[in-house]
Protein backbone atom coordinates (compact mmCIF):
# COMPACT_ATOMS: atom_id res chain seq x y z
CA UNK A 1 0.00 0.00 0.00
CA UNK A 2 1.92 3.06 -1.15
CA UNK A 3 0.78 6.78 -2.40
CA UNK A 4 -0.07 6.32 -6.40
CA UNK A 5 2.37 9.01 -7.83
CA UNK A 6 1.61 8.39 -11.66
CA UNK A 7 -1.70 8.93 -12.79
CA UNK A 8 -1.36 5.82 -15.29
CA UNK A 9 -1.03 3.33 -12.61
CA UNK A 10 -4.58 4.13 -11.30
CA UNK A 11 -6.69 0.97 -12.56
CA UNK A 12 -9.56 1.14 -10.04
CA UNK A 13 -11.45 3.79 -8.75
CA UNK A 14 -13.74 3.85 -5.53
CA UNK A 15 -16.32 6.40 -4.64
CA UNK A 16 -18.08 7.15 -1.05
CA UNK A 17 -21.26 7.47 -0.49
CA UNK A 18 -22.68 10.61 0.98
CA UNK A 19 -26.15 11.33 -0.23
CA UNK A 20 -26.28 14.64 -1.81
CA UNK A 21 -22.89 15.40 -0.51
CA UNK A 22 -21.52 13.34 -3.38
CA UNK A 23 -21.83 16.40 -5.94
CA UNK A 24 -18.66 17.54 -4.61
CA UNK A 25 -17.13 14.52 -7.01
CA UNK A 26 -17.74 16.86 -10.07
CA UNK A 27 -14.19 18.92 -9.42
CA UNK A 28 -12.71 15.37 -8.55
CA UNK A 29 -13.99 14.13 -12.28
CA UNK A 30 -12.87 17.38 -13.52
CA UNK A 31 -9.37 16.61 -12.55
CA UNK A 32 -9.26 13.16 -12.91
CA UNK A 33 -10.11 14.00 -16.65
CA UNK A 34 -7.16 16.88 -16.66
CA UNK A 35 -4.66 13.56 -15.79
CA UNK A 36 -5.93 11.15 -18.42
CA UNK A 37 -7.95 8.81 -16.00
CA UNK A 38 -11.07 9.61 -17.32
CA UNK A 39 -13.68 9.90 -19.24
CA UNK A 40 -13.67 6.14 -19.92
CA UNK A 41 -14.02 5.84 -23.44
CA UNK A 42 -13.32 2.63 -25.65
CA UNK A 43 -10.36 2.46 -27.24
CA UNK A 44 -10.23 2.03 -31.49
CA UNK A 45 -8.74 -1.28 -31.34
CA UNK A 46 -11.41 -2.99 -28.82
CA UNK A 47 -9.03 -3.46 -26.11
CA UNK A 48 -10.51 -2.76 -22.60
CA UNK A 49 -9.90 1.31 -21.14
CA UNK A 50 -7.15 2.14 -18.74
CA UNK A 51 -9.30 2.22 -16.20
CA UNK A 52 -10.62 -1.13 -15.06
CA UNK A 53 -13.18 -0.47 -12.51
CA UNK A 54 -15.19 1.35 -10.37
CA UNK A 55 -16.85 1.14 -7.54
CA UNK A 56 -19.44 3.48 -5.31
CA UNK A 57 -22.14 3.36 -2.53
CA UNK A 58 -24.58 5.75 -2.45
CA UNK A 59 -24.01 8.99 -4.44
CA UNK A 60 -20.82 7.05 -5.31
CA UNK A 61 -22.74 4.53 -7.03
CA UNK A 62 -24.66 7.19 -9.23
CA UNK A 63 -21.39 8.55 -9.64
CA UNK A 64 -19.70 5.37 -10.60
CA UNK A 65 -22.48 4.56 -13.00
CA UNK A 66 -22.33 7.51 -14.95
CA UNK A 67 -18.65 7.02 -15.10
CA UNK A 68 -18.47 3.38 -15.79
CA UNK A 69 -20.87 4.76 -19.07
CA UNK A 70 -18.04 7.22 -20.47
CA UNK A 71 -19.61 10.42 -19.43
CA UNK A 72 -17.48 13.61 -18.85
CA UNK A 73 -17.99 16.09 -15.91
CA UNK A 74 -19.23 18.74 -18.31
CA UNK A 75 -21.99 16.20 -19.40
CA UNK A 76 -22.65 15.48 -15.79
CA UNK A 77 -23.04 19.02 -14.98
CA UNK A 78 -25.28 19.68 -18.01
CA UNK A 79 -27.47 16.49 -17.82
CA UNK A 80 -27.74 15.85 -14.26
CA UNK A 81 -26.52 18.27 -11.90
CA UNK A 82 -28.46 21.73 -13.61
CA UNK A 83 -31.44 19.68 -13.60
CA UNK A 84 -32.41 19.55 -10.06
CA UNK A 85 -36.32 18.44 -10.66
CA UNK A 86 -34.60 14.88 -11.70
CA UNK A 87 -33.51 14.30 -8.25
CA UNK A 88 -36.86 15.67 -6.92
CA UNK A 89 -38.70 13.17 -8.63
CA UNK A 90 -37.17 10.63 -6.59
CA UNK A 91 -39.51 11.46 -3.77
CA UNK A 92 -42.52 9.77 -5.42
CA UNK A 93 -45.64 7.70 -4.06
CA UNK A 94 -47.13 7.15 -1.19
CA UNK A 95 -48.16 3.76 -3.21
CA UNK A 96 -48.93 2.13 0.27
CA UNK A 97 -48.37 -1.44 0.75
CA UNK A 98 -45.91 -1.90 -2.18
CA UNK A 99 -42.31 -2.87 -2.62
CA UNK A 100 -40.32 -2.76 -5.25
CA UNK A 101 -39.02 -6.54 -5.65
CA UNK A 102 -36.41 -8.15 -8.05
CA UNK A 103 -37.59 -11.90 -8.80
CA UNK A 104 -35.84 -15.30 -8.63
CA UNK A 105 -35.50 -14.66 -12.25
CA UNK A 106 -33.81 -11.28 -11.35
CA UNK A 107 -36.71 -9.53 -12.84
CA UNK A 108 -38.07 -6.03 -11.55
CA UNK A 109 -41.13 -6.18 -10.11
CA UNK A 110 -43.45 -4.73 -7.74
CA UNK A 111 -45.20 -6.38 -4.85
CA UNK A 112 -49.02 -4.58 -4.33
CA UNK A 113 -49.36 -5.60 -1.01
CA UNK A 114 -47.15 -4.99 2.10
CA UNK A 115 -44.04 -8.12 2.22
CA UNK A 116 -44.95 -10.51 5.45
CA UNK A 117 -48.05 -8.46 6.36
CA UNK A 118 -50.50 -11.07 7.84
CA UNK A 119 -54.05 -10.31 6.35
CA UNK A 120 -55.67 -12.22 8.64
CA UNK A 121 -54.50 -10.69 11.87
CA UNK A 122 -56.32 -8.47 13.98
CA UNK A 123 -56.08 -5.60 15.95
CA UNK A 124 -55.79 -6.84 19.09
CA UNK A 125 -53.77 -9.61 17.99
CA UNK A 126 -51.36 -7.25 16.12
CA UNK A 127 -51.33 -5.25 19.84
CA UNK A 128 -49.97 -7.92 21.86
CA UNK A 129 -47.66 -9.12 19.35
CA UNK A 130 -45.71 -5.47 19.04
CA UNK A 131 -46.56 -5.29 22.62
CA UNK A 132 -43.75 -7.94 23.28
CA UNK A 133 -41.35 -6.41 20.49
CA UNK A 134 -37.90 -5.49 21.74
CA UNK A 135 -36.22 -2.13 21.64
CA UNK A 136 -35.44 -2.92 17.63
CA UNK A 137 -39.13 -1.72 16.67
CA UNK A 138 -39.75 0.95 19.26
CA UNK A 139 -42.39 2.99 17.05
CA UNK A 140 -44.33 0.05 16.06
CA UNK A 141 -44.22 -0.84 20.09
CA UNK A 142 -45.26 2.71 21.09
CA UNK A 143 -48.17 2.66 18.51
CA UNK A 144 -49.27 -0.30 19.36
CA UNK A 145 -49.53 0.46 23.09
CA UNK A 146 -50.87 3.97 22.46
CA UNK A 147 -53.51 2.64 20.63
CA UNK A 148 -54.42 -0.20 22.86
CA UNK A 149 -55.19 1.92 25.26
CA UNK A 150 -57.41 4.53 23.10
CA UNK A 151 -59.70 1.57 22.09
CA UNK A 152 -60.20 0.28 25.28
CA UNK A 153 -61.00 3.96 26.44
CA UNK A 154 -64.25 4.05 25.11
CA UNK A 155 -66.50 1.36 23.99
CA UNK A 156 -67.20 2.92 20.98
CA UNK A 157 -64.32 1.70 19.33
CA UNK A 158 -63.69 -1.64 21.01
CA UNK A 159 -65.28 -3.30 18.05
CA UNK A 160 -62.54 -2.42 15.93
CA UNK A 161 -59.93 -5.00 18.36
CA UNK A 162 -61.82 -7.69 16.29
CA UNK A 163 -60.95 -6.45 13.12
CA UNK A 164 -58.16 -6.67 10.15
CA UNK A 165 -55.49 -5.05 12.21
CA UNK A 166 -53.94 -3.42 8.53
CA UNK A 167 -57.41 -2.07 7.52
CA UNK A 168 -57.32 -0.45 10.56
CA UNK A 169 -54.73 1.40 10.98
CA UNK A 170 -54.20 2.55 7.33
CA UNK A 171 -58.06 3.79 7.94
CA UNK A 172 -56.71 5.48 11.03
CA UNK A 173 -54.51 7.48 8.88
CA UNK A 174 -56.72 7.63 6.09
CA UNK A 175 -60.00 8.81 8.04
CA UNK A 176 -61.77 9.85 4.96
CA UNK A 177 -61.07 6.40 2.81
CA UNK A 178 -64.21 4.38 2.84
CA UNK A 179 -63.26 1.47 0.65
CA UNK A 180 -62.91 -0.85 3.64
CA UNK A 181 -64.65 -3.03 5.15
CA UNK A 182 -64.48 -1.63 8.55
CA UNK A 183 -66.47 1.20 9.84
CA UNK A 184 -65.79 4.05 7.96
CA UNK A 185 -67.89 6.15 10.34
CA UNK A 186 -65.20 5.26 12.89
CA UNK A 187 -62.42 5.79 10.75
CA UNK A 188 -63.42 9.41 9.61
CA UNK A 189 -63.98 10.62 13.24
CA UNK A 190 -60.33 9.34 14.84
CA UNK A 191 -58.67 10.64 11.52
CA UNK A 192 -60.36 13.73 11.58
CA UNK A 193 -58.37 13.69 15.14
CA UNK A 194 -55.53 12.84 13.64
CA UNK A 195 -55.65 15.61 11.49
CA UNK A 196 -55.43 18.55 14.34
CA UNK A 197 -51.59 17.06 15.16
CA UNK A 198 -50.92 19.63 12.11
CA UNK A 199 -48.66 17.05 9.87
CA UNK A 200 -47.99 19.36 7.63
CA UNK A 201 -46.18 21.50 9.94
CA UNK A 202 -44.09 18.50 10.94
CA UNK A 203 -43.26 17.08 7.63
CA UNK A 204 -41.78 20.74 6.95
CA UNK A 205 -39.65 21.01 10.59
CA UNK A 206 -38.42 17.21 9.02
CA UNK A 207 -37.28 18.49 6.14
CA UNK A 208 -35.84 21.21 7.39
CA UNK A 209 -34.00 19.67 9.99
CA UNK A 210 -32.56 17.05 7.21
CA UNK A 211 -31.88 19.37 4.53
CA UNK A 212 -30.74 22.54 6.20
CA UNK A 213 -28.85 24.29 3.44
CA UNK A 214 -31.52 23.85 0.92
CA UNK A 215 -33.41 26.34 -0.54
CA UNK A 216 -36.96 27.28 1.05
CA UNK A 217 -38.93 26.15 -2.49
CA UNK A 218 -36.99 22.91 -2.38
CA UNK A 219 -37.95 22.20 1.16
CA UNK A 220 -41.86 23.38 -0.29
CA UNK A 221 -41.25 21.01 -2.73
CA UNK A 222 -40.60 17.60 -0.67
CA UNK A 223 -42.86 18.69 2.19
CA UNK A 224 -46.08 19.50 -0.96
CA UNK A 225 -45.64 15.93 -1.75
CA UNK A 226 -46.16 14.57 1.31
CA UNK A 227 -48.95 17.03 3.04
CA UNK A 228 -50.60 15.59 -0.12
CA UNK A 229 -51.65 12.16 1.30
CA UNK A 230 -49.81 12.51 5.15
CA UNK A 231 -52.05 9.81 6.44
CA UNK A 232 -50.19 7.43 3.14
CA UNK A 233 -46.83 8.88 4.23
CA UNK A 234 -47.30 7.83 7.60
CA UNK A 235 -48.52 4.58 6.63
CA UNK A 236 -45.42 3.71 4.82
CA UNK A 237 -42.88 5.19 7.49
CA UNK A 238 -44.50 2.82 10.37
CA UNK A 239 -45.73 -0.47 8.11
CA UNK A 240 -43.83 -0.36 4.78
CA UNK A 241 -40.47 0.72 6.29
CA UNK A 242 -40.17 4.00 4.62
CA UNK A 243 -41.33 6.91 3.09
CA UNK A 244 -41.30 6.77 -0.54
CA UNK A 245 -41.26 4.08 -2.38
CA UNK A 246 -38.84 4.45 -4.97
CA UNK A 247 -40.38 3.70 -8.55
CA UNK A 248 -38.49 6.81 -9.95
CA UNK A 249 -35.63 6.06 -8.89
CA UNK A 250 -35.19 2.72 -10.67
CA UNK A 251 -36.84 4.36 -13.46
CA UNK A 252 -34.09 7.14 -13.71
CA UNK A 253 -31.49 4.10 -13.88
CA UNK A 254 -33.23 2.37 -16.20
CA UNK A 255 -33.39 5.20 -18.22
CA UNK A 256 -30.01 6.32 -18.11
CA UNK A 257 -28.60 3.20 -19.10
CA UNK A 258 -31.06 2.48 -21.59
CA UNK A 259 -30.05 5.64 -23.34
CA UNK A 260 -26.63 5.67 -23.18
CA UNK A 261 -25.83 2.15 -24.05
CA UNK A 262 -28.19 3.09 -27.64
CA UNK A 263 -26.52 6.38 -28.30
CA UNK A 264 -23.13 5.97 -27.03
CA UNK A 265 -22.86 1.79 -27.54
CA UNK A 266 -25.38 1.58 -30.72
CA UNK A 267 -26.86 -1.50 -28.47
CA UNK A 268 -30.98 -0.79 -28.09
CA UNK A 269 -31.63 -3.22 -24.67
CA UNK A 270 -34.01 -2.34 -21.98
CA UNK A 271 -31.57 -0.56 -19.58
CA UNK A 272 -33.57 -1.43 -16.33
CA UNK A 273 -33.06 -5.29 -16.88
CA UNK A 274 -29.24 -5.27 -18.26
CA UNK A 275 -27.07 -7.11 -16.13
CA UNK A 276 -23.81 -6.67 -14.61
CA UNK A 277 -22.20 -9.53 -16.60
CA UNK A 278 -23.78 -7.69 -20.41
CA UNK A 279 -22.64 -4.42 -18.70
CA UNK A 280 -19.19 -5.33 -18.67
CA UNK A 281 -19.44 -7.22 -21.90
CA UNK A 282 -20.44 -4.02 -23.83
CA UNK A 283 -18.42 -0.90 -21.38
CA UNK A 284 -15.68 -3.30 -20.59
CA UNK A 285 -15.81 -1.47 -17.23
CA UNK A 286 -15.70 -3.45 -14.14
CA UNK A 287 -18.74 -1.87 -12.05
CA UNK A 288 -19.52 -2.38 -8.70
CA UNK A 289 -21.48 -1.61 -6.19
CA UNK A 290 -22.49 -1.92 -2.30
CA UNK A 291 -25.78 -3.17 -0.85
CA UNK A 292 -26.86 -4.42 2.75
CA UNK A 293 -29.43 -7.55 3.11
CA UNK A 294 -31.32 -5.97 6.64
CA UNK A 295 -33.08 -9.28 6.44
CA UNK A 296 -29.90 -11.10 7.20
CA UNK A 297 -27.71 -8.40 8.14
CA UNK A 298 -25.68 -9.21 5.29
CA UNK A 299 -23.45 -6.94 3.19
CA UNK A 300 -23.05 -7.56 -0.29
CA UNK A 301 -20.91 -6.66 -3.31
CA UNK A 302 -23.01 -6.40 -6.53
CA UNK A 303 -20.72 -6.90 -9.84
CA UNK A 304 -20.11 -9.10 -12.63
CA UNK A 305 -18.40 -11.39 -10.40
CA UNK A 306 -20.40 -11.39 -7.28
CA UNK A 307 -23.90 -11.45 -8.98
CA UNK A 308 -23.46 -11.57 -12.97
CA UNK A 309 -27.19 -11.67 -14.03
CA UNK A 310 -28.46 -8.82 -11.36
CA UNK A 311 -30.02 -6.05 -12.88
CA UNK A 312 -27.10 -3.04 -12.54
CA UNK A 313 -30.18 -0.25 -12.54
CA UNK A 314 -31.63 -2.36 -9.74
CA UNK A 315 -28.41 -2.46 -7.53
CA UNK A 316 -28.02 1.05 -8.44
CA UNK A 317 -31.14 1.82 -6.55
CA UNK A 318 -30.40 -0.78 -3.36
CA UNK A 319 -27.50 0.99 -2.79
CA UNK A 320 -28.19 4.44 -2.33
CA UNK A 321 -31.97 2.95 -1.35
CA UNK A 322 -31.58 5.55 2.22
CA UNK A 323 -33.18 3.86 5.44
CA UNK A 324 -36.23 5.05 6.17
CA UNK A 325 -36.50 7.62 3.65
CA UNK A 326 -37.16 5.01 0.96
CA UNK A 327 -38.57 1.29 1.32
CA UNK A 328 -36.57 -1.37 1.13
CA UNK A 329 -36.12 -3.57 -1.99
CA UNK A 330 -37.18 -7.09 -1.67
CA UNK A 331 -35.29 -9.22 -3.59
CA UNK A 332 -36.43 -12.98 -3.97
CA UNK A 333 -33.32 -14.60 -5.25
CA UNK A 334 -32.53 -17.86 -2.77
CA UNK A 335 -28.94 -16.41 -2.02
CA UNK A 336 -30.02 -12.35 -1.86
CA UNK A 337 -34.07 -13.02 -0.28
CA UNK A 338 -34.66 -9.90 2.25
CA UNK A 339 -35.28 -6.56 2.30
CA UNK A 340 -32.03 -4.52 0.79
CA UNK A 341 -30.85 -0.63 1.75
CA UNK A 342 -28.22 1.52 1.90
CA UNK A 343 -24.56 0.27 0.97
CA UNK A 344 -23.30 2.79 2.92
CA UNK A 345 -24.69 1.39 6.29
CA UNK A 346 -21.77 -0.99 6.11
CA UNK A 347 -19.85 -0.18 3.08
CA UNK A 348 -20.06 3.62 2.63
CA UNK A 349 -16.17 3.52 1.80
CA UNK A 350 -16.31 0.29 -0.24
CA UNK A 351 -12.35 0.94 -0.26
CA UNK A 352 -11.04 -3.15 -0.69
CA UNK A 353 -13.72 -3.55 -3.27
CA UNK A 354 -11.13 -5.04 -5.92
CA UNK A 355 -9.05 -6.67 -3.67
CA UNK A 356 -9.89 -9.52 -5.30
CA UNK A 357 -8.72 -9.01 -8.65
CA UNK A 358 -5.61 -10.20 -7.34
CA UNK A 359 -6.38 -12.07 -4.74
CA UNK A 360 -9.31 -14.37 -5.69
CA UNK A 361 -9.47 -16.06 -2.44
CA UNK A 362 -10.72 -12.40 -1.53
CA UNK A 363 -13.96 -12.57 -3.90
CA UNK A 364 -16.87 -12.57 -1.08
CA UNK A 365 -14.73 -11.39 1.61
CA UNK A 366 -15.92 -7.96 2.08
CA UNK A 367 -12.75 -6.80 4.04
CA UNK A 368 -13.62 -8.69 6.99
CA UNK A 369 -10.05 -9.82 7.88
CA UNK A 370 -8.21 -9.03 4.74
CA UNK A 371 -6.50 -6.06 5.74
CA UNK A 372 -3.29 -6.40 5.05
CA UNK A 373 -3.61 -5.85 1.47
CA UNK A 374 -5.03 -3.14 -1.06
CA UNK A 375 -5.08 -3.01 -4.58
CA UNK A 376 -1.96 -0.96 -5.56
CA UNK A 377 -4.32 0.17 -9.03
CA UNK A 378 -7.00 1.47 -6.62
CA UNK A 379 -7.80 5.45 -5.98
CA UNK A 380 -10.36 6.19 -3.26
CA UNK A 381 -12.40 9.60 -3.11
CA UNK A 382 -13.28 9.46 0.75
CA UNK A 383 -16.28 12.45 1.67
CA UNK A 384 -15.04 14.59 4.24
CA UNK A 385 -16.53 17.20 6.25
CA UNK A 386 -13.35 19.50 6.45
CA UNK A 387 -9.81 18.91 5.70
CA UNK A 388 -7.34 17.77 8.58
CA UNK A 389 -6.04 21.03 10.15
CA UNK A 390 -9.35 23.12 9.17
CA UNK A 391 -11.39 24.28 12.41
CA UNK A 392 -14.44 21.70 12.86
CA UNK A 393 -18.18 23.06 13.78
CA UNK A 394 -19.30 22.36 16.93
CA UNK A 395 -22.79 20.42 16.80
CA UNK A 396 -25.61 22.52 17.69
CA UNK A 397 -28.81 21.41 19.16
CA UNK A 398 -31.84 23.20 19.47
CA UNK A 399 -35.00 23.64 21.81
CA UNK A 400 -37.73 22.85 19.09
CA UNK A 401 -38.20 19.40 18.44
CA UNK A 402 -35.36 17.69 19.28
CA UNK A 403 -36.33 14.50 17.80
CA UNK A 404 -35.54 15.80 14.15
CA UNK A 405 -31.89 17.47 15.37
CA UNK A 406 -31.43 13.26 17.01
CA UNK A 407 -32.94 11.96 13.22
CA UNK A 408 -30.30 13.95 11.50
CA UNK A 409 -27.57 13.36 13.37
CA UNK A 410 -28.07 9.77 13.15
CA UNK A 411 -28.43 10.25 9.36
CA UNK A 412 -25.05 12.19 9.22
CA UNK A 413 -23.52 9.46 11.42
CA UNK A 414 -24.27 6.79 9.01
CA UNK A 415 -22.95 8.40 6.17
CA UNK A 416 -19.75 9.79 7.27
CA UNK A 417 -16.05 8.17 5.93
CA UNK A 418 -17.00 5.49 8.22
CA UNK A 419 -13.17 5.60 10.00
CA UNK A 420 -13.38 1.82 11.10
CA UNK A 421 -12.95 0.46 7.97
CA UNK A 422 -9.83 2.31 7.65
CA UNK A 423 -7.77 -0.70 9.66
CA UNK A 424 -4.35 0.56 8.15
CA UNK A 425 -2.85 4.23 8.48
CA UNK A 426 -0.73 3.34 4.96
CA UNK A 427 -3.90 2.76 3.67
CA UNK A 428 -5.05 6.13 3.44
CA UNK A 429 -2.30 6.27 1.06
CA UNK A 430 -4.35 5.67 -1.77
CA UNK A 431 -7.31 7.85 -0.46
CA UNK A 432 -8.05 11.61 -1.35
CA UNK A 433 -10.21 13.62 0.93
CA UNK A 434 -13.00 15.78 -0.55
CA UNK A 435 -14.73 18.25 1.78
CA UNK A 436 -17.83 18.51 1.17
CA UNK A 437 -18.56 22.30 2.94
CA UNK A 438 -21.87 23.06 3.03
CA UNK A 439 -23.63 20.26 0.97
CA UNK A 440 -25.96 17.94 2.82
CA UNK A 441 -26.72 14.21 2.46
CA UNK A 442 -30.39 14.37 1.10
CA UNK A 443 -30.31 17.58 -0.87
CA UNK A 444 -29.51 16.33 -4.46
CA UNK A 445 -30.31 19.47 -5.76
CA UNK A 446 -28.14 22.24 -4.16
CA UNK A 447 -28.31 25.75 -5.32
CA UNK A 448 -25.14 26.99 -7.23
CA UNK A 449 -23.51 29.28 -4.36
CA UNK A 450 -23.90 25.97 -2.11
CA UNK A 451 -21.79 23.60 -4.78
CA UNK A 452 -18.78 25.92 -6.33
CA UNK A 453 -16.63 25.84 -3.49
CA UNK A 454 -16.83 21.86 -2.64
CA UNK A 455 -16.54 21.65 -6.20
CA UNK A 456 -13.43 23.66 -6.64
CA UNK A 457 -11.91 22.55 -3.24
CA UNK A 458 -12.43 18.87 -4.77
CA UNK A 459 -10.76 19.74 -7.91
CA UNK A 460 -7.89 20.93 -5.90
CA UNK A 461 -7.30 17.96 -4.00
CA UNK A 462 -7.24 15.51 -6.91
CA UNK A 463 -4.27 17.91 -8.47
CA UNK A 464 -2.26 18.02 -5.35
CA UNK A 465 -2.54 14.21 -4.61
CA UNK A 466 -0.33 14.05 -7.93
CA UNK A 467 1.95 16.97 -6.78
Amino acid sequence: MAKIHDPDKVEYLVLQGGGGKGVAYLGAIQALEEKGILPIKQKSDGDAPKLKGVAGTSAGAITALLIALGFTADEIDKKFLSKPELFMSFFDGPDNGSYRTVSSFNIPGRSDRSVHINLNETVEAFIKKSGDMDAQNPIVRTLAISLLGFLQSSAQYTSLLKQPAHEVLFMLLKGSDTSHRTDAFKGKLIGAGFKNLGFEFLFYQIIQAILPNSEPEDRNDIVQKLTEDPYGYIFNLLFDRGLFPGYSVRAFFGQIIGERFKNFFNKDIDGSTISFETFYEVTKCNLLFTGVNVSKNQPQYFSKDHTPDFPVAEAAAISMNIPIVFKPVYVEAENLEGFWVDGGTVFNLPLHAFDYIEKKELLNSYGKTYYDYLNPGTLALSLVPYLPGEESAEKSWTDELPILDFTKGIVDVLWEPNERQIQQEVEREQIIQIPYGELSTLNFAPNEELKKDPIERAYEQVIGYFR
